[in-house]
Order: structure tokens, then C-alpha cells, then sequence
């Protein structure tokens, strides 16, 4: 942001004390370019400007709630003022509501989940796939770890109702979770610990052979 003020382009920082869902807060930038795009704060994204993974919680904030509102940087001092979360008391800085900007006006209506992987107390990188109750493949995503936002997590789309695994490969062997369903995944964000992963048994393979007078083929068992 100062790099880009400091060439002459205007650049400021938005802001949301909290999520709709109450999962954390979040600051981020925006440039002018003929109007305001956000390019994130510390996130890369390889679409450009107005893409990240916090657009969809963006979408739901609720410019009628200060504490679910976006929030802009403003040098004008007229009574608003641009919450800190990490300082909640300090009104120094002065703000005005953005939320129309990012909030859609008629949200789809669509669950989601998102997913964060635990190995011990570490938050880990792992790829894994959402299984339906027919025991097929729905998506893939991978969680995050390092230095990726804590509420930076990948979303996966469910229907109320119905019943999923999560399924990942770790060391040559396919773990999955235990059932669950939207309803009762504690909310929108699964924790998964590896330590809570079920072994999923490798299938047996059922060997047979051509009997060489009949051309029939045997199965093991046909020839006891």
C-alpha cells in the first residue's frame, strides 16, 4: 500500500471487525483504477484484482451490524472510524462503511464446509477428496498451512440431508473420516486431526485360472 501511494496511486486498506459466521476478522488492501479493486492483503492471486478466498465470507457481511460491516481507511475524521480488531478501543483512525461494495444483495443459497487439516497441534498441507453417500469422488481441494490466513481454508459445497467422508492418501495408505452431514459438522469448519482418520481396508483380489481339459474358469474356492 505505500509502495502504491508512494507512485502516485491510491491505495488504502478495508477491513472487517468479523465474519457473518464468527470466525475471524480480516484486514486487507484496495488500489484505485478508474474504481476500487482489493487485491488481498498477504495473498496472492493468480485471477488478479477482486479475487481471493475471502469473497464468498465477504459476500455475507451486513452493512446494518458494526461488528459484521467492511470498513474503509479515510483521513476525514467525520464521526466514523476504521475498527481495529487487535486494538478495539483506538477510534484514531478514521472510516467509513463499505459494506455495499462486497455484500451481495441476493446470496444464493448453498452450504459449505471448510476444511482444516491437523497433524498433532501443526496445521498441515494435505490434498483429499469429498465422498458421497454412493462411495463416489465429488471434489478435491487441499488445506492450507504456514503462512496462509488462519481463516484461509478451502470450501467444499454439501447439501443438508445428506451423509460425506473426506478421504486422503498419507503414506501410500487412503484414510477417510468417520460419516458426517452439514447438520452436524460442528458448524461451517471441520477440524480434521490425523489421528482421527480410519484405515480404509485394501480390497482383496479374488484369483482364478483357466482349467486347461475344460477351458472353464476356476475360482480358488471352486477348487477344493
Amino acid at each position: 500500500m505505500l509502495i502504491m501511494n508512494s507512485r502516485g496511486r491510491r491505495a488504502g486498506s478495508r477491513g472487517i471487525p468479523m465474519w457473518a459466521d464468527d470466525s475471524g476478522n480480516h484486514t486487507w488492501v484496495e488500489i484505485w483504477d478508474k474504481d476500487w479493486h482489493f487485491a488481498g492483503a498477504d495473498e496472492y492471486d493468480a485471477k488478479g484484482l477482486n479475487h481471493g478466498w475471502f469473497t464468498g465470507n465477504a459476500a455475507k457481511a451486513d452493512a446494518a451490524d458494526p461488528l459484521h460491516s467492511i470498513y474503509a481507511t479515510s483521513w476525514k475524521h467525520d464521526g466514523g472510524f476504521f475498527p481495529m480488531a487487535w486494538s478495539p478501543e483506538n477510534k484514531s483512525v478514521g472510516g467509513i462503511n463499505v459494506t455495499g461494495h462486497y455484500a451481495v444483495k441476493t446470496a444464493s443459497v448453498i452450504c459449505t464446509i471448510a476444511i482444516c487439516f491437523f497433524n498433532g497441534p501443526i496445521r498441515v498441507e494435505r490434498q483429499g477428496t469429498l465422498i458421497g453417500e454412493n462411495g463416489k469422488a465429488i471434489a478435491t481441494f487441499r488445506t492450507k498451512a504456514g503462512t496462509a490466513d488462519l481463516n484461509d481454508m478451502p470450501r467444499i459445497v454439501v447439501k443438508p440431508g445428506e451423509t460425506y467422508r473426506l478421504s486422503f492418501v498419507i503414506g501410500g495408505e487412503t484414510l477417510q473420516t468417520a460419516t458426517f452431514s452439514p447438520e452436524l459438522a460442528g458448524g461451517n469448519i471441520l477440524d480434521i486431526r490425523e489421528s482421527d482418520l480410519q484405515h480404509v481396508p485394501i480390497p482383496q483380489k479374488r484369483c482364478s485360472y483357466t482349467h486347461p481339459a475344460t477351458g472353464s474358469i476356476v475360482s480358488p474356492s471352486s477348487r477344493r
